[in-house]
C-alpha cells in the first residue's frame, strides 16, 4: 500500500551497523533533514537517559511522539520518551517527519517508533561492550590535571525457543559503568580571610571626583571606621551592616553613613571571628593554586562523577494456533548518578558536571523526568493477509491491521497498556 508520509526505517542490522553515541537511538533523528537541537537540554539528573530535546520542522520538541511496540511511550511533561530502548532490543526503528496518518494526529514534529525483536525457532542473541578510559586521553591544558575516566558499556541479548513453533522468548541487558573526572578552578577563603583578615580584598582608592585611583587620591573620599577614625575609601571595603543612618519609617538602616570595619587602625580586619563563621569556613579546603597572595581562582579541584545504569527488556511470544496469537513485554531500567562538589562531599560548592549531589531515578510513564521507567505490555494478534495497514486506537486497546502474507507481520489487539512507578 503506498503511503503519503515522509519517514525512514531503519531494520535491527541497520541501527546495529550504524555508529550511535552512548547507544542512545534518539541521536539518530538529527541525522534528518529539519531538525535542530534545542537550545537547552533537560538536565541529567532528571534525563539520565540522555533523550534528545530536538525541533523538526520548525516544531518545538513538546510535538514530538514516541511509541514502542505500537503503545504510547512518551513523557508528556519532559517531551521525551520514557524509555529509551537498548539498540539490541529493536527489530525496526522508524521515524516519520511529516504526513502522518490521522490516527497520530497529536504529533506535528517527528515520530519515533520502535519495535522489540522477538524470540524463534532458532538461538540467537549478541554481545557488546564499549570501552572509553583516560589512558588515551591528554592532560587538561588549564589545571594540568588528567582527571580519571573509566566508561563501560556493556550488555547482550538471546532470542529462544521455548516450546518449538509455540512458546518464545526474548531478553537483553545494557549496563553502563561510567566515572567521568572533571576539573575546574575555583575560588577558596586564604588562611587570613578565615581568621577575619580581609585586607587583600581592598583595591583601588576613591576619589571625591567620583574617579579611581591605584594610589590615594589628592581629594579623597573620606569614610568613618568602627575605630571612630577616618579613611580614605577604597574599593572592597567591608563595612559594619549594623552602622549606618536609621530611618524611623521603615525601621530599618538604610545603608548611608556605614562605618568600615576596622581593626588597630587596619581596614578590613574583623576585631574577632564569630565563631560559627570560623567552624563553617573549616569545612572548605585550603588555597592549593596560583601564589601565595591570590585571593580568587586559588584552588584547582579533580573529581569523578559517577553513573551506573542497568537496563532490562524480556518478551514473551505465544502461538496459539497459526492464526490467534500473544506477546507480552517488559522494561525495567535503573539510574544511579552521583557527581561531587568541588569541596567535598560535606560542603559541596561547583562542579565540572553541571550538577552536584546524588540522583536515583525511577520515574513511571508520563512522569516528569527521565531516568528508570517500566512498562508492561500484553497484545493480542491475529494473523491477516492482505490488509492494507491501518490503526485504530481505543481508550483500553490498539487494533492494529498490517499488509502482510503468510509470515509476515501480523494484526491485532492490546490490552492492559501501562506503567508504574
Amino acid at each position: 500500500m503506498d503511503r503519503a508520509d515522509v519517514s525512514n526505517t531503519l531494520t535491527d542490522t541497520e541501527v546495529e551497523r550504524l555508529p550511535i553515541l552512548n547507544r542512545n537511538v534518539t541521536t539518530l533523528l538529527l541525522a534528518l533533514p529539519g531538525t535542530q537541537l534545542n537550545g537547552f537540554q533537560h538536565a541529567s539528573s532528571e534525563n539520565p537517559q540522555g533523550g534528545l530535546q530536538v525541533n523538526v520542522n520548525g516544531q518545538y520538541f513538546y510535538s514530538n511522539g514516541f511509541e514502542l511496540d505500537g503503545t504510547e511511550n512518551h513523557s508528556n511533561i519532559l517531551g521525551i520518551a520514557v524509555v529509551n530502548p537498548n539498540p539490541d532490543s529493536l527489530q525496526e526503528f522508524k521515524v516519520t517527519s511529516s504526513n502522518y496518518d490521522a490516527e497520530f494526529g497529536n504529533v506535528s514534529g517527528a515520530l519515533l517508533q520502535g519495535t522489540t525483536k522477538s524470540g524463534t525457532n532458532q538461538f540467537h542473541g549478541s554481545l557488546f561492550e564499549y570501552l572509553r578510559n583516560d589512558k588515551f586521553n591528554a592532560a587538561d591544558p588549564f589545571t594540568q590535571l588528567k582527571p580519571p575516566l573509566r566508561w563501560n558499556q556493556f550488555g547482550g541479548s538471546l532470542g529462544a525457543p521455548i516450546v518449538k513453533d509455540k512458546l518464545f522468548g526474548f531478553f537483553d541487558y545494557q549496563g553502563t559503568r561510567r566515572r567521568t573526572g572533571g576539573a575546574l578552578i575555583t575560588t577558596v577563603p586564604t588562611a587570613a580571610e578565615r581568621g577575619g583578615d580581609l585586607s587583600a580584598l581592598l583595591g583601588d582608592y576613591i576619589c571625591a571626583n567620583g574617579t579611581t585611583s591605584a594610589s590615594p587620591c589628592a581629594n579623597p573620599f573620606n569614610v568613618p571606621t568602627t575605630e571612630n577614625a577616618v579613611v580614605p575609601a577604597r574599593a572592597g571595603m567591608v563595612f559594619d551592616p549594623t552602622s549606618g543612618n536609621f530611618d524611623p519609617v521603615t525601621g530599618v538602616f538604610d545603608g548611608t553613613g556605614r562605618k568600615a570595619i576596622s581593626s588597630g587602625g587596619r581596614v578590613n580586619v574583623l576585631p574577632v571571628p564569630n565563631p560559627s563563621m570560623v567552624t563553617l569556613l573549616g569545612f572548605l579546603p585550603m588555597p592549593n593554586f596560583g601564589g601565595p597572595d591570590d585571593v580568587a581562582n586559588n584552588f584547582a579541584a579533580a573529581f569523578s562523577e559517577k553513573f551506573d545504569t542497568d537496563q532490562y527488556d524480556g518478551r514473551i511470544d505465544y502461538n496459539f494456533s497459526e492464526q490467534h496469537h500473544f506477546f507480552g513485554r517488559y522494561s525495567i531500567a535503573n539510574f544511579t548518578k552521583d557527581s561531587p562538589g568541588a569541596y567535598g562531599e560535606v560542603a559541596g560548592g561547583p562542579t565540572a558536571f553541571h550538577f552536584a549531589g546524588r540522583s536515583l531515578a525511577r520515574p513511571g510513564r508520563g512522569n516528569g523526568t527521565a531516568g528508570a521507567a517500566h512498562r508492561g505490555e500484553l497484545c493480542q494478534r491475529r494473523r491477516q493477509r492482505n490488509r492494507p495497514r491501518a490503526r485504530y486506537p481505543g481508550r483500553a486497546a490498539r487494533v492494529t491491521a498490517r499488509l502482510g502474507r503468510d509470515r509476515g507481520p501480523v494484526a491485532g489487539s492490546c490490552h492492559g497498556t501501562g506503567a508504574r512507578e
